[in-house]
């Protein structure tokens, strides 16, 4: 454990921390008032709350600083499947907010949290799209090899779509874009794909707002 923290990324934990407090503090300001005139809890209710999860949060990652990093990403398909099906139940038990339903609801009254399996699933994906692409490395000389695991990020973004959550389709698509244009395979897939990925976008979009559909940005 000591060998593994002494070659921690200590700048990318210091802002990581950093990132902690800045976001205990705008929870604070944006939730007190409310916590108090509308719910009668104390002001410092969801403040507290978040800040168990942090510490939750904090207590898992030194928990698993000591596990090599293989292990992540052969866990990751089955979290990934896990997840996939976390987005298609919410189609039939998720809960609606903002016009959106992308959330579990767990609890009641106060007590009551709420999930949303898109924010998990960017993380496996990246450390899905990592490992295949480690493991597969030598054997990037075709288009199914490539192009697999983007064609499930693909229905991923489409399962989030639908919800409809455009802003977190987007935020997604970027990921898993950065990610695959970084991987050293042949440049002519890229290209095409590329390509064919900014025309289907675009035809998209213009289908979409042609018929005076609106989309949510959401978080």
């Amino acid at each position: 454990m000591g060998k593994k923290l002494k070659y921690l990324d200590k700048p990318l934990l210091f802002i990581t921390i950093l990132l902690f407090i800045i976001g205990l503090i705008m929870v604070f300001s944006a939730s007190n008032v409310t916590a108090y005139m509308t719910h009668a809890v104390n002001p410092y209710h969801y403040f507290l709350r978040q800040g168990v999860f942090l510490i939750i949060g904090l207590l898992l990652f030194f928990l698993m600083i000591p596990f090599n990093t293989n292990v992540y990403g052969k866990s990751s398909h089955l979290l990934l499947i896990g997840n996939i099906a976390a987005l298609i139940a919410l189609l039939i038990y998720g809960s609606a907010k903002n016009d959106a339903i992308s959330w579990f609801e767990i609890g009641f009254g106060i007590a009551r949290i709420t999930i949303q399996p898109s924010e998990f699933i960017k993380v496996i994906s990246i450390v899905f799209l990592a490992d295949y692409y480690d493991t597969n490395k030598n054997k990037l000389n075709g288009w199914l090899k490539c192009l697999y695991p983007i064609g499930i990020c693909v229905g991923i973004a489409g399962l989030i779509f639908i919800q409809p959550d455009l802003g977190t389709t987007v935020i997604y698509a970027l990921i898993v874009a950065i990610i695959f244009l970084s991987i050293p395979m042949s440049k002519e897939i890229k290209y095409k794909v590329v390509f064919i990925g900014i025309a289907i976008v675009s035809l998209g979009l213009f289908a979409i707002f042609g018929m005076g559909k609106s989309i949510l940005l959401t978080s």
